[in-house]
Protein backbone atom coordinates (compact mmCIF):
# COMPACT_ATOMS: atom_id res chain seq x y z
CA UNK A 1 0.00 0.00 0.00
CA UNK A 2 2.78 2.27 0.86
CA UNK A 3 4.41 2.10 -2.42
CA UNK A 4 1.15 2.62 -4.12
CA UNK A 5 0.42 5.71 -2.39
CA UNK A 6 3.98 7.00 -3.06
CA UNK A 7 3.54 6.13 -6.88
CA UNK A 8 0.03 7.90 -7.21
CA UNK A 9 1.73 10.73 -4.84
CA UNK A 10 4.83 11.22 -7.24
CA UNK A 11 1.70 11.79 -10.43
CA UNK A 12 0.38 14.16 -8.02
CA UNK A 13 3.44 15.96 -7.23
CA UNK A 14 3.44 16.59 -11.41
CA UNK A 15 0.20 17.57 -11.47
CA UNK A 16 0.97 20.87 -9.57
CA UNK A 17 2.34 21.64 -12.78
CA UNK A 18 -0.98 22.20 -14.36
CA UNK A 19 -1.78 24.69 -11.86
CA UNK A 20 1.50 27.25 -13.20
CA UNK A 21 4.38 26.31 -10.87
CA UNK A 22 8.11 26.45 -12.48
CA UNK A 23 8.82 23.10 -12.59
CA UNK A 24 12.31 23.69 -11.37
CA UNK A 25 10.66 24.80 -8.13
CA UNK A 26 8.73 21.68 -7.80
CA UNK A 27 11.71 19.77 -8.45
CA UNK A 28 13.47 21.43 -5.52
CA UNK A 29 10.71 19.59 -3.00
CA UNK A 30 12.44 16.37 -1.94
CA UNK A 31 9.98 13.21 -1.29
CA UNK A 32 11.57 10.26 -0.08
CA UNK A 33 9.39 7.81 1.73
CA UNK A 34 12.57 5.86 3.06
CA UNK A 35 12.85 8.53 5.74
CA UNK A 36 12.10 8.19 9.43
CA UNK A 37 8.78 8.30 11.42
CA UNK A 38 8.01 11.16 13.50
CA UNK A 39 8.50 10.44 17.33
CA UNK A 40 6.16 10.94 20.09
CA UNK A 41 7.11 14.40 21.22
CA UNK A 42 6.31 15.32 17.16
CA UNK A 43 2.97 13.59 16.96
CA UNK A 44 1.89 15.63 20.29
CA UNK A 45 3.70 19.38 18.88
CA UNK A 46 1.28 18.69 15.80
CA UNK A 47 -2.10 17.65 17.93
CA UNK A 48 -1.27 20.67 19.87
CA UNK A 49 -1.44 22.74 16.51
CA UNK A 50 -4.29 20.66 15.46
CA UNK A 51 -6.01 22.07 18.55
CA UNK A 52 -4.78 25.62 18.33
CA UNK A 53 -6.53 25.92 15.41
CA UNK A 54 -9.76 24.34 15.97
CA UNK A 55 -10.77 25.96 19.00
CA UNK A 56 -9.05 29.04 18.04
CA UNK A 57 -10.83 30.22 14.89
CA UNK A 58 -14.55 29.90 13.86
CA UNK A 59 -15.39 27.36 11.09
CA UNK A 60 -19.23 27.29 11.47
CA UNK A 61 -20.94 27.66 8.22
CA UNK A 62 -17.93 27.03 6.40
CA UNK A 63 -17.17 24.24 3.40
CA UNK A 64 -14.13 22.00 3.13
CA UNK A 65 -13.03 22.31 6.39
CA UNK A 66 -10.03 20.54 5.39
CA UNK A 67 -8.86 23.53 3.09
CA UNK A 68 -8.70 25.56 5.73
CA UNK A 69 -7.02 23.02 8.52
CA UNK A 70 -4.42 21.92 5.74
CA UNK A 71 -3.84 25.78 4.62
CA UNK A 72 -3.59 27.71 7.77
CA UNK A 73 -1.40 24.65 9.49
CA UNK A 74 0.45 23.20 6.66
CA UNK A 75 3.71 24.89 7.81
CA UNK A 76 3.10 24.35 11.89
CA UNK A 77 2.56 20.67 11.31
CA UNK A 78 5.37 20.55 9.18
CA UNK A 79 7.66 22.13 12.22
CA UNK A 80 6.26 20.28 14.53
CA UNK A 81 6.68 16.79 12.26
CA UNK A 82 10.56 17.89 12.09
CA UNK A 83 10.46 17.08 8.48
CA UNK A 84 11.77 19.69 6.12
CA UNK A 85 9.17 19.69 3.45
CA UNK A 86 5.73 18.94 3.01
CA UNK A 87 3.01 18.95 0.60
CA UNK A 88 -0.82 20.15 0.65
CA UNK A 89 -2.29 16.95 -1.49
CA UNK A 90 -5.91 16.74 -2.56
CA UNK A 91 -7.93 13.48 -3.72
CA UNK A 92 -9.91 10.46 -2.60
CA UNK A 93 -10.68 8.96 0.38
CA UNK A 94 -12.04 6.07 0.91
CA UNK A 95 -13.43 4.01 4.40
CA UNK A 96 -14.22 0.71 3.61
CA UNK A 97 -13.97 0.87 0.17
CA UNK A 98 -16.89 4.01 0.37
CA UNK A 99 -15.65 7.00 -1.02
CA UNK A 100 -16.95 8.98 1.98
CA UNK A 101 -16.69 12.37 0.23
CA UNK A 102 -18.01 11.58 -3.05
CA UNK A 103 -14.94 12.74 -5.08
CA UNK A 104 -15.54 12.96 -8.88
CA UNK A 105 -12.82 11.02 -10.75
CA UNK A 106 -9.23 12.63 -10.86
CA UNK A 107 -9.78 14.66 -14.07
CA UNK A 108 -12.85 16.44 -13.39
CA UNK A 109 -11.29 17.22 -9.82
CA UNK A 110 -8.15 18.77 -11.39
CA UNK A 111 -10.08 20.55 -14.19
CA UNK A 112 -12.57 22.04 -11.91
CA UNK A 113 -9.75 22.96 -9.21
CA UNK A 114 -8.01 24.64 -11.86
CA UNK A 115 -10.99 26.67 -13.10
CA UNK A 116 -11.78 27.80 -9.68
CA UNK A 117 -8.07 28.82 -9.13
CA UNK A 118 -8.15 31.48 -12.12
CA UNK A 119 -12.07 33.02 -11.30
CA UNK A 120 -11.93 33.26 -7.39
CA UNK A 121 -8.62 32.22 -5.95
CA UNK A 122 -10.35 29.53 -3.75
CA UNK A 123 -11.48 26.51 -4.15
CA UNK A 124 -15.19 25.42 -3.56
CA UNK A 125 -15.50 21.91 -4.44
CA UNK A 126 -16.81 21.66 -0.64
CA UNK A 127 -17.46 18.27 1.23
CA UNK A 128 -16.69 16.63 -2.97
CA UNK A 129 -12.42 16.20 -2.05
CA UNK A 130 -10.60 16.24 0.38
CA UNK A 131 -7.40 17.71 1.50
CA UNK A 132 -4.45 16.40 3.88
CA UNK A 133 -0.70 16.50 4.18
CA UNK A 134 2.16 14.45 2.86
CA UNK A 135 5.40 14.98 4.47
CA UNK A 136 8.56 14.54 2.48
CA UNK A 137 9.37 10.63 4.38
CA UNK A 138 5.55 9.53 3.32
CA UNK A 139 3.50 10.24 5.65
CA UNK A 140 -0.14 11.31 6.07
CA UNK A 141 -1.17 14.12 8.58
CA UNK A 142 -4.78 14.34 8.53
CA UNK A 143 -6.04 17.00 10.26
CA UNK A 144 -9.70 17.48 9.74
CA UNK A 145 -11.16 13.80 9.25
CA UNK A 146 -11.87 12.94 12.76
CA UNK A 147 -13.51 16.26 13.68
CA UNK A 148 -15.35 15.75 10.22
CA UNK A 149 -16.90 12.86 10.60
CA UNK A 150 -17.08 12.39 14.21
CA UNK A 151 -16.28 15.80 15.76
CA UNK A 152 -12.99 14.90 17.61
CA UNK A 153 -9.97 17.11 17.12
CA UNK A 154 -7.45 14.24 16.76
CA UNK A 155 -4.90 14.45 13.75
CA UNK A 156 -3.90 11.56 11.92
CA UNK A 157 -0.99 10.78 11.63
CA UNK A 158 0.12 7.34 9.83
CA UNK A 159 2.01 5.98 7.05
CA UNK A 160 -0.53 4.79 4.06
CA UNK A 161 -0.67 1.02 4.92
CA UNK A 162 -1.27 1.81 8.71
CA UNK A 163 -3.95 4.10 7.41
CA UNK A 164 -5.49 1.09 6.04
CA UNK A 165 -4.75 -1.58 8.33
CA UNK A 166 -5.48 0.45 11.48
CA UNK A 167 -8.74 2.39 10.53
CA UNK A 168 -9.04 0.93 7.04
CA UNK A 169 -8.78 4.41 5.13
CA UNK A 170 -7.18 4.53 1.94
CA UNK A 171 -5.46 7.54 0.54
CA UNK A 172 -5.58 8.04 -3.30
CA UNK A 173 -3.53 11.89 -3.77
CA UNK A 174 -4.67 13.25 -7.20
CA UNK A 175 -2.97 16.55 -6.94
CA UNK A 176 -0.67 18.49 -4.88
CA UNK A 177 -1.59 22.45 -4.50
CA UNK A 178 0.88 23.66 -2.06
CA UNK A 179 4.57 22.90 -0.31
CA UNK A 180 6.07 23.84 2.53
CA UNK A 181 10.34 24.34 3.03
CA UNK A 182 10.81 24.40 6.56
CA UNK A 183 14.72 23.79 7.02
CA UNK A 184 15.59 26.75 7.90
CA UNK A 185 12.97 27.10 10.75
CA UNK A 186 14.34 24.00 11.94
CA UNK A 187 17.78 25.45 12.52
CA UNK A 188 16.26 28.64 13.95
CA UNK A 189 14.34 26.36 16.73
CA UNK A 190 17.85 24.00 17.13
CA UNK A 191 19.72 27.06 17.54
CA UNK A 192 17.77 28.01 20.84
CA UNK A 193 17.73 24.29 22.26
CA UNK A 194 17.36 25.63 25.94
CA UNK A 195 14.40 27.48 24.94
CA UNK A 196 13.23 25.34 21.96
CA UNK A 197 9.60 24.23 23.41
CA UNK A 198 8.59 27.97 23.73
CA UNK A 199 9.97 28.93 20.72
CA UNK A 200 8.55 26.10 19.03
CA UNK A 201 5.11 27.43 20.16
CA UNK A 202 5.41 31.19 19.18
CA UNK A 203 6.25 29.86 16.05
CA UNK A 204 3.66 27.53 15.49
CA UNK A 205 1.01 30.24 16.42
CA UNK A 206 2.96 32.67 14.23
CA UNK A 207 2.55 30.72 10.94
CA UNK A 208 -1.08 29.99 11.91
CA UNK A 209 -1.80 33.78 12.62
CA UNK A 210 0.29 34.11 9.42
CA UNK A 211 2.13 36.27 11.06
CA UNK A 212 6.02 35.92 10.55
CA UNK A 213 9.09 37.13 8.83
CA UNK A 214 10.35 34.87 6.44
CA UNK A 215 13.79 36.26 6.85
CA UNK A 216 14.20 37.52 10.47
CA UNK A 217 13.21 35.50 13.63
CA UNK A 218 15.09 37.49 15.90
CA UNK A 219 11.75 39.03 17.24
CA UNK A 220 10.84 35.38 18.38
CA UNK A 221 13.96 34.70 19.72
CA UNK A 222 14.42 37.41 21.93
CA UNK A 223 11.94 37.63 24.16
CA UNK A 224 13.24 33.49 25.35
Amino acid sequence: MDDIYNNLFLQAKQNFLKLGIPESELDSYIYDPTKHDINKEAYQDMQWCNNYILNGFDFSGQRGLCTYLCSMGSSAYTIASKINMSFITIGKVLHNDKNIFKVPKKDVLIEKFIEEQKTTQDVQLGGRMHAWITLENGLIVDPSLYHTLYQDGTVLVERPLDMQTKFNLVYKPYVVTGMDDMTKVHKLIESHEQNEQNIKKEVFKRYINNNYSELNYSDITKKF
